[in-house]
């Protein structure tokens, strides 16, 4: 029998208890987790940067949880693992254990193993880090750290605006852990991933299933799973956003496969070889536009500045709802402004009164906070990558982030 989360999280310590007089400060901790990658001790610096996260959630602040978030991005880059590979580093999957880590997948399991489960982050949330391993699993066909990241889906998922894509993303994990039921499961996941037109998720559910029926000596149902979510990419176009992710999935997990079952994928003529052929996975990580010139002899305040104080704690001060067709950016603090953009699958970055959100397909991410109107726009990060807090989205769904910092996804 599976233990409950609570006994698993009691022993990895994803539940651990909040923050308290006395203890270490968000800016405490990042500062020692800082420390800890300078000496090279990785374990160390993971655990800390988790519970820097934590503590910055159980304060509420916006602001360090930010500088984490982009801390653990910079930490994480160079350390080997399955999705190291997968983004272009020459590099094996790490063989490390949990305990003494040196590669990205028990890095990452350390990271997670300190936020809350529970909860919805705006810059550092626990169901991304579990999704990270998820995805992780499926590259490399290890199941390492996949326990507690599917009971970090499924508590997550049993929260209420949690999202669809959460709860989808939980069955994918739920179903690689089971002995009986996996290939069924993992056919209805693929299936409602191209109703949504969830694409990096298809392709991840794609490869499981496929891999499945390789062992299975089904090559023929193999090829057609690889046909099936080809459907989501644009015809003979494989430089469309996301396809490079699908194509070094394929390359490496199903590199023993046979080698027309993989066409569909690869193309007739192509090899099999890690990154010899793929996408692009955003609008090349542009620099952003710079910030405006400050009021002489004046307090600069965008409207989100001007706002903040009166803000609601419980109630989302920006919203990005999924349509058919395009995102909806919504201040409900300021119900003059907003924009609509076209859907891209391509990854942007659309900033409207202080307020700065990713796009990448069906994901949102809150990309900044700009109180004095003063910062100029981030600029897109090229592949979507992994660890930052991306909600994903079933059209007709609305992500939005309240002022203590929670990730609230509803549907009307």
């Amino acid at each position: 029998m599976i233990r409950s989360f609570t006994a698993l999280a009691l022993t990895l310590g994803v539940l651990a208890a909040p923050a308290t007089a006395g203890k270490e400060s968000a800016e405490e901790l990042l500062a020692t987790a800082e420390a800890a990658v300078e000496s090279g001790d990785v374990g160390a610096a993971a655990t800390a940067f988790g519970k820097a996260a934590r503590a910055a959630h159980d304060d509420a602040d916006l602001t360090i949880e930010r500088q984490i978030s982009d801390g653990v991005i910079e930490f994480l880059k160079p350390l080997p693992g399955p999705f190291a590979r997968l983004v272009g580093d020459a590099v094996e999957p790490g063989t490390t254990s949990d305990s003494s880590p040196s590669d990205r997948v028990s890095a990452v399991a350390l990271v997670l193993a300190e936020l809350d489960a529970e909860r919805g982050g705006a810059y550092v949330s626990a169901d991304t880090f579990a999704y990270d391993l998820v995805f992780a699993a499926v590259a490399s066909g290890e199941r390492r750290s996949l326990d507690v990241a599917s009971e970090a889906l499924a508590a997550r998922a049993k929260q209420k605006r949690s999202g669809l894509g959460v709860a989808t993303i939980a069955e994918l994990a739920s179903a690689l852990r089971s002995d009986d039921d996996a290939l069924p499961r993992l056919e209805s996941v693929l299936d409602a991933c191209v109703d949504h037109r969830w694409t990096e998720l298809a392709s991840v559910a794609a490869v499981e299933i496929a891999a499945q029926h390789v062992a299975a000596e089904r090559p023929e149902s193999a090829r057609d799973v690889l046909t099936t979510v080809m459907t989501l990419f644009p015809t003979d176009d494989r430089s469309a956003p996301g396809f490079s992710r699908l194509h070094r999935l394929v390359s490496f997990r199903l590199r023993d496969a046979p080698r027309e079952m993989l066409d569909p994928v690869l193309g007739p003529d192509e090899g099999t070889s890690v990154g010899s052929r793929g996408g692009v996975g955003g609008k090349g990580g542009a620099g952003g536009k710079g910030g405006a010139g400050g009021k002489a002899g004046g307090r600069d305040e965008s409207p989100l500045g001007k706002a903040w104080k009166r803000l609601s704690k419980s109630k989302p001060f920006v919203t990005v709802k999924r349509t058919k067709d395009q995102y909806e950016l919504r201040l409900p603090f300021a119900k003059k402004l907003g924009l609509e953009a076209p859907y891209d699958e391509a990854q942007d970055v659309h900033v409207v009164g202080g307020v700065g959100v990713r796009t990448n397909g069906a994901y949102v991410a809150l990309a900044m906070l700009d109180h004095t109107g003063r910062k100029g726009s981030p600029g897109a990060d090229g592949d979507r990558g992994i660890r930052r807090a991306w909600t994903l989205l079933a059209p007709g769904e609305t992500w939005g982030v309240t002022k203590t910092g929670e990730v609230l996804v509803t549907s009307r």
